[in-house]
């Protein structure tokens, strides 16, 4: 029944063809990938997709004992289960897969953190999970490979794309923790989906975590003007974050400080800096202003 609500031929082969040419810049792709990447292929990936299937933690596991966890299955589930009206049930409302609503929540609960890395061109990723839950707080580390992931990717970009994105004068707010380009007139991508919130707070949380990274370097992105985000909040597991979603490798410019908030912001970083410094003394947070553009804009 759910292939009524089928990707739209376009928005994959043309995912597929900026897909293979980012990925050709950083590793080989594999050949025929846009015979592999058909339609009916990727939902197929898609629902296959168990994100358990390869445990490589170093610790005794039996991993006759691990479950599966099918990523389409698990994710449509839980969206016809949360909210009112459910996350699906608003999803088909806009005209959406269910294939293509389970992508969008499970970006929202943590599923990122395998995509991401396939998006932004690695050959395979790990994470860790807990698979044992609400049982056992046993923490495992899992890898996928590219072609895992690739059909999760696929469908998750065509969601997006049938979203309509968010052309407001509202500044949305990103904790990064990876080094950009500073200086006024500057331009880069994000490779991979950039997320992004309505809420500076929120971003600032982000920005001064070390669970994740001990990187000493941080910015606080503020995107001033942008058109092609996308709010997940109706799709989201987590819509208290006010989350955007900018497709992949969206690119920006540095633009100079808004004049109506920008000592607010820096006095905000500072406090923040001042938290961070508590766990690494060396730590810095930039404050950096930027605005979407096209590619074709960037330098």
């Amino acid at each position: 029944v759910d292939l009524l609500y089928c990707i739209d031929p376009s928005h994959l082969l043309s995912f597929v063809s900026r897909h293979t040419t980012h990925m050709s810049q950083i590793v080989p792709s594999p050949p025929d990938i846009t015979k592999e990447c058909t339609i009916a292929g990727t939902i197929a990936g898609f629902e296959a997709l168990n994100k358990w299937k390869h445990c490589i933690t170093t610790a005794k596991l039996d991993e006759t004992k691990i479950p599966t966890r099918m990523v389409y299955e698990y994710n449509r589930k839980r969206a016809a289960g949360s909210g009112f009206p459910t996350v699906l049930e608003t999803g088909r409302h806009r005209g959406l897969s269910d294939h293509e609503v389970a992508a969008l929540f499970g970006w929202t609960t943590g599923d990122y953190r395998f995509v991401n890395p396939i998006a932004r061109g690695s050959l395979t990723t790990e994470f860790a999970d807990y698979p044992f839950l609400p049982y056992e707080m046993t923490e495992a580390t899992f890898s996928l490979s590219r072609e895992d992931v690739l059909p999760y990717i696929a469908i998750l970009s065509t969601a997006l794309s049938k979203l309509e994105p968010e052309l407001t004068q509202q500044r949305f707010w990103r904790g990064h923790a990876r080094s950009i380009p500073t200086d006024i007139g500057s331009t880069f991508s994000l490779s991979g989906f950039t997320s992004a919130t309505r809420d500076r707070e929120t971003a600032l949380e982000f920005c001064t975590k070390t669970d994740g990274s001990l990187s000493k370097l941080r910015v606080l992105l503020c995107i001033v003007e942008s058109k092609s985000a996308r709010c997940l909040s109706k799709f989201s597991a987590r819509s208290g974050e006010m989350e955007v979603l900018f497709p992949m490798d969206t690119h920006f410019e540095v633009v100079p400080p808004p004049k109506d908030s920008s000592e607010q912001d820096q006095k905000a970083v500072d406090q923040a800096r001042s938290s961070l410094q508590g766990k690494l003394p060396e730590a810095h947070i930039d404050l950096v202003y930027v605005k979407e553009i096209e590619p074709t804009e960037w330098a």
